[in-house]
């Protein structure tokens, strides 16, 4: 019973896969990350893919907190240079 569920969720999730590459959110980077993984590092992708994730909010978090100061070029393009 249990190989059954096995073969069936693999399935189900080589079709994920394949739809995700035919959409373009994958792509051989995906395809690299998963030669990398063996049974000596089992989660190798899925610890990519949060550290991946972890970092991307790292950086929009800091981004949004970041003063958007443009410089003035009505200022300039008018010759008032006060």
């Amino acid at each position: 019973m249990l190989g059954l569920s096995m073969d069936r969720l693999r399935d189900d999730m080589n079709r994920l896969l394949a739809l995700l590459f035919h959409q373009g959110v994958l792509d051989e980077q995906f395809l690299q990350l998963q030669q990398l993984q063996d049974e000596s590092s089992p989660n190798f992708v899925s610890e990519m893919l949060a550290s991946f994730r972890a970092a991307r909010a790292r950086i929009l978090l800091s981004q949004e907190q970041t003063p958007r100061t443009l410089p003035n070029r009505t200022a300039k393009s008018s010759g008032n240079w006060s």
